[in-house]
């Protein structure tokens, strides 16, 4: 039987929420002059790299960004991101046990491992350097895919399908830590298990919640449930 476990990236797999926000809010302002950013992620459309900055590019703009001037603000985020990682590396340290459970999941005889995140390629495989995750080889999709977050996972799935030589996985559970997570995956039917180390939000039909992958057989029950 095969099966697949679509992890996100910030707050989900590393420790990387805050540090991530604050270089992406500077970068616009220094490379636009974008200032007054809401950075209430769940207020957009899509709360993903590239439909944040198109958003925000186009209220002080009144035009959507060109490709070349997405790419000038992909570059200035992931400097910011190298620079606060040089200053303190501990700024983007894995979720507790988030390397052990993706290595018990690529030695597991039924469930494989794969990422959907909705922040850039770029910034993505940065972040998952700095703090030292070995994810080579694991399927990945981000918002450099698409914008829609249902579209980056059923990216991911596409992509698990031929990086896993699998037809058809039996089941899919979507792991993440934000409310967006937890929607997109109620829209595409996927179970959902919610990564929060502190009081989750309250929402009518609560998933599963963890604080971290220190309790593998934990996060295996929940996996099967």
């Amino acid at each position: 039987m095969h099966k697949l476990a679509i992890f996100d990236i910030d707050g989900t797999l590393i420790n990387s929420s805050a540090v991530d926000e604050a270089c992406f809010v500077r970068a616009a302002a220094e490379a636009f002059a974008i200032r007054d950013i809401d950075t209430r992620w769940e207020n957009y459309l899509h709360a993903t790299d590239g439909a944040v900055f198109e958003e925000i590019f186009e209220r002080h703009s009144e035009r959507k960004p060109t490709r070349a001037e997405v790419q000038k603000q992909i570059d200035a985020f992931v400097q910011h991101l190298r620079e606060r990682h040089q200053q303190n590396p501990l700024l983007f340290h894995e979720i507790n046990g988030a390397s052990n459970v993706i290595r018990v999941l690529r030695e597991h005889p039924e469930w494989k491992p794969a990422i959907a995140t909705g922040t850039w390629q770029e910034a993505a495989s940065f972040k998952l350097e700095a703090a030292g995750l070995d994810v080579d080889g694991i399927p990945i999709a981000t918002g450099s895919d698409a914008h829609p977050r249902e579209e980056i996972i059923r990216t991911c799935i596409s992509r698990a399908q031929e990086a896993y030589h699998v037809k058809h996985f039996q089941k899919i559970v979507s792991i993440g830590d934000a409310i967006w997570d937890m929607r997109a995956a109620q829209t595409l039917g996927i179970p959902f298990i919610m990564i929060c180390p502190s009081a989750p939000p309250a929402v009518s039909d609560p998933p599963p919640v963890l604080k971290d992958y220190t309790d593998i057989p934990l996060f295996l029950k929940h996996l099967e449930k």
